[in-house]
């Protein structure tokens, strides 16, 4: 919780970068795409993901700080974010090389971090 707003912002997002980044992003892959011909486990893995999804927005609202979490439009850019982590998380997938991969998350976490009302460096 240290640091200035955007600092504790970049880490939240780092943060949520790990679950996508890991084994466990790739089980998840993987029943998401079993789940489409087999209805029992979409209904089961549909209402773990609502869970996961609501724990981890708590998570990077506690980490992010009260500056962030109560701004306008937090939400989406929290779902915004889940969307581009999960893009991020299938390129790495055929690509070796994340060199491209660490530069555009960079520029994620500047265009999260100027949506919500702030300059680089300086808090709103």
């Amino acid at each position: 919780r240290a640091g200035s707003a955007d600092e504790r912002l970049s880490c939240a997002l780092d943060a949520i970068w790990v679950s996508f980044s890991g084994p466990l992003f790739s089980a998840a892959l993987e029943l998401w795409i079993a789940s489409r011909s087999d209805r029992e486990l979409r209904q089961n893995l549909v209402r773990f993901e609502r869970k996961v999804g609501r724990a981890m927005a708590r998570l990077f609202g506690e980490l992010a700080g009260p500056d962030s979490a109560g701004a306008r439009d937090f939400g989406a850019l929290l779902e915004l974010t889940f969307h581009v982590m999960r893009g991020m998380a299938l390129q790495r997938i055929l690509r070796d090389d994340d060199t491209e991969r660490r530069r555009l998350f960079e520029l994620w976490k500047q265009l999260v971090s100027e949506s919500l009302g702030r300059t680089k460096g300086r808090e709103k």
